[in-house]
């Protein structure tokens, strides 16, 4: 991702939530939390935070009961998941109109289970 260009987070909200049942999109909470904590490379830090980002998101869109945290990472690592508030304050100012519209979204569509 361009550090000053606006993440997709609405796109992939909009995905989730519109997914078909039959397809296979594994765990997506769990993709973003395990994504956040293994980066690596160019601009880690921030991708990184849109990482958690996403990770908030698809928690807001997806059934827990489907699509839970990774307990077992969090306890053997002693991960302190940041609030999508924190998250909020770490993105770039590019990403300041684009996460508010995708959670403006989640909140409309509903919570479908696999």
């Amino acid at each position: 991702m361009v550090p000053d260009q606006a993440a997709p987070y609405e796109a992939m909200v909009w995905y989730l939530a519109k997914r078909s049942q039959e397809l296979f999109i594994g765990n997506p909470v769990r993709h973003f939390q395990h994504l956040a904590t293994r980066m690596s490379g160019e601009h880690a830090e921030l991708r990184s935070w849109r990482a958690w980002a996403c990770f908030h998101l698809a928690e807001s869109v997806l059934p827990e009961s489907d699509y839970p945290r990774d307990f077992e990472q969090i306890e053997k690592e002693g991960l302190e998941i940041p609030s999508l508030e924190e998250v909020e304050k770490n993105l770039p100012s590019s990403d300041s109109s684009s996460l508010p519209a995708a959670k403006a979204l989640a909140r409309k569509l509903p919570v479908t289970r696999s």
